[in-house]
């Protein structure tokens, strides 16, 4: 109701990773948070997956996780379709890392399945407040970045460029890359 009003007055996005979504509630969730999410009028909803289902299940601590996430996607593509509203834009965002480079192509192919508007690859971020030890202070945030593993480099830019050339072909989603990078080999 808060986001609702809130919507009103700004333009509003709503940014998830289905942590809250519990798979055995999901059937019953599902069609009334697209229908909470629809209905005000929300200007896009950016849920992220990090890495394919097992993976992304892990992070979030819950199995089914992913499922329910994209079970929601759908509902609110489906629902806007119904109603034949432009909105919410829905931005697919995937966290591309050294665990996940395999994921990325299948949750490539769920953003096109469904027809979302946007599908986004963030190349996960290495600073240190990732760290479990960031809970001890200011000197912590100041260490250098850990740095990526070697191979990742190459294994990450293989995994986007075949998912850069397989949107060439297609009208939606469109494809977005993070931190100002426009091609693999950036």
């Amino acid at each position: 109701r808060a986001l609702a009003y809130a919507d009103k007055r700004r333009r509003t996005s709503l940014l998830t990773a289905g942590q809250g979504i519990q798979p055995d509630d999901a059937s019953v969730i599902t069609s009334r948070a697209a229908e909470s999410i629809v209905h005000p009028g929300f200007f896009e909803l950016e849920p992220t997956l990090f890495g394919d289902e097992l993976s992304h299940d892990e992070v979030m601590g819950v199995p089914g996780t992913y499922a329910a996430a994209v079970e929601e996607v759908a509902e609110v593509r489906r629902l806007r379709q119904e109603r034949g509203s432009s909105f919410p834009k829905v931005n697919l965002r995937y966290l591309l890392s050294p665990e996940s480079t395999t994921g990325l192509e299948p949750a490539w192919q769920i953003a096109r399945d469904l027809k979302l508007d946007h599908f986004t690859i963030v190349l996960e971020d290495r600073g240190p407040w990732f760290e479990d030890s960031s809970e001890r202070g200011l000197d912590v945030m100041e260490k250098k970045p850990r740095k990526f593993p070697r191979g990742f480099a190459k294994s990450a830019a293989s995994q986007v460029r075949l998912v850069m050339e397989e949107a060439k072909g297609h009208r939606t989603p469109r494809l977005r890359l993070s931190q100002r990078v426009d091609t693999p080999e950036e």
